[in-house]
């Protein structure tokens, strides 16, 4: 019997003999491969855990500020404009509008924080206490928000929507969004 050498077992599987039986398993074997690269693309492009994984820290590294701050001055600047529009040009709807986007606002940062809040009381509940600047405005706001989604011909006052903006902006600052 012939004596079996690392040599024969390297030139085995480095080149082997092509025989019908081998092309097929080949085939069979490089569309299972190509089947499992393109779906695991796809996964990768439809879901966000590449985002998670790896560009949310590569974020926070370069800029050295928070990944939940990602758009948050901007939107805010957006909601400040129409605010001062809606107060300007005496548009309700502005102003309701702003302020309902104040609050999603809050809402998705506190999300993107990692807090598991569902609606705006969540965060209440939440929370210590002590660290939600004056508590009691923050509340008042809520309720506008809360009268302006379920009646759209709720009246807000000018000095109400402006403490429910600045409101919504000292918690934005207390957290870093803004």
């Amino acid at each position: 019997m012939d004596k079996i050498s690392l040599k024969k077992i390297i030139d085995f599987f480095l080149f082997p003999q092509q025989t019908p039986e081998l092309f097929w398993f080949k085939i069979i074997c490089s569309g299972f491969g190509i089947f499992f690269a393109v779906g695991t693309l796809i996964f990768l492009v439809k879901t966000s855990w590449i985002k998670w994984a790896f560009l949310q820290d590569i974020y926070e590294f370069i800029t050295y500020k928070p990944y939940h701050q990602i758009g948050g001055k901007d939107k805010w600047r957006k909601i400040v404009r129409r605010f001062k529009i809606g107060v300007a040009k005496k548009i309700a709807s502005e102003v309701k509008l702003a302020i309902i986007e104040s609050e999603r606002l809050i809402l998705e940062s506190f999300q993107k924080m990692g807090y598991k809040v569902e609606k705006f009381e969540d965060i209440f509940e939440i929370l210590d206490p002590q660290l939600i600047p004056e508590k009691e405005n923050l509340e008042k706001a809520h309720k506008i928000y809360v009268g302006i989604v379920e009646d759209p011909y709720f009246k807000v006052s000018v000095e109400d929507a402006k403490n429910a903006m600045l409101a919504y902006q000292k918690i934005l600052k207390k957290f870093g969004i803004i």
